[in-house]
C-alpha cells in the first residue's frame, strides 16, 4: 500500500531525504518513533551503450505514436490487417516499477505494424528501429525469462552483482528478514530455515520491549468524551 506519492526535484543527500520523509510523516499524523523504514536508489544494472541506444529509440517510437493522432489511427488499421492485438504503446515511467519491461514488450509485440506505418512517412522512417536495435531490445525482454542471449547472461549478471552489494550487508539482511515475517503476503518463505526461529524470537522481543500505551482518560472520568463527567 502506497500513502504518498510526493514529486523530489532536490538532490538526494541523507538530509534532504530526511526532511521529505518527516514532511510526508506529518502530513499523515503519523509518529517518527513507530516507523522503520529503508531507502535505496533506483541505479539499474544494466548499463551498457547499445541498451542505452536501444531504448531511446523506443521512447521515440512511443512518443511518435502518442502526439500524432494519425499515426494511431493507422496504427489501428495495420494492427487488424497483420492480425495483431490492438494495444496502444506504453510509456516508460520513473515513478512505475517495470513499465520499461513494459515498454519493450509492448514494441516487440507491435514491431510490424510500427514499422509498417513509420515507413509510410518520409518523415518518420527514420524512427523505425534496426534489426540491431531489435535484438537488443529482445535481449532485455529475455531478462524475466528462461533462455538467453549473450547480452542476457551479462544483463542478468550485472543485476545481480548490484543486488548483491545492495544488500550483502547483515544489518540490513536481518530488517528485510523481519519486514518479510511481518509481511502476510510473505512470511518466512523468503527467510533462510537456519534463522527462521531465531528471527521469530527477535520479533517477540522486538514487540515486548514496546512501551506500553498510555490511556488518554483521566481517572474518574465516566463516559465518552466530549460528554465526559468526573
Amino acid at each position: 500500500m502506497c500513502l504518498q506519492t510526493s514529486y523530489f526535484p532536490d538532490d538526494h543527500t541523507g538530509e534532504v531525504i530526511a526532511q521529505g520523509l518527516q514532511d510526508s510523516l506529518a502530513s499523515w499524523k503519523l509518529r517518527e518513533d513507530r516507523l522503520v523504514c529503508m531507502t535505496t536508489d533506483s541505479v539499474n544494472g544494466m548499463k551498457d551503450p547499445r541498451i542505452d541506444r536501444a531504448i531511446g529509440v523506443c521512447k521515440k517510437v512511443v512518443s511518435a505514436f502518442s502526439f500524432s493522432w494519425k499515426k494511431r489511427r493507422d496504427m489501428a488499421v495495420v494492427q487488424a490487417e497483420l492480425g495483431l492485438p490492438s494495444h496502444n504503446l506504453i510509456t516508460e515511467s520513473l515513478t512505475r516499477w517495470g513499465s520499461r519491461q513494459l515498454m519493450v514488450e509492448r514494441l516487440l509485440e507491435q514491431e510490424k505494424a510500427i514499422a509498417q506505418v513509420l515507413g509510410a512517412d518520409k518523415k518518420s522512417r527514420h524512427l523505425v528501429p534496426t534489426w540491431q536495435d531489435i535484438d537488443v531490445l529482445e535481449s532485455m525482454n529475455k531478462a524475466p525469462e528462461e533462455g538467453e542471449t549473450e547480452l542476457t547472461k551479462q544483463i542478468k549478471s550485472n543485476i545481480l552483482n548490484y543486488l548483491n552489494n545492495k544488500y550483502n550487508d547483515p544489518v540490513t539482511q536481518e530488517l528485510l528478514d523481519m519486514a518479510s515475517l511481518m509481511d502476510p503476503r510473505f512470511r518466512t518463505t523468503y527467510i533462510a530455515d537456519d534463522i527462521v526461529d531465531g528471527t521469530k524470537k527477535r520479533a517477540v522481543r522486538e514487540l515486548m520491549s514496546l512501551p506500553a500505551e498510555k490511556s488518554k482518560s483521566q481517572p474518574g472520568c465516566v463516559g465518552p468524551a466530549p460528554r465526559r463527567s468526573c
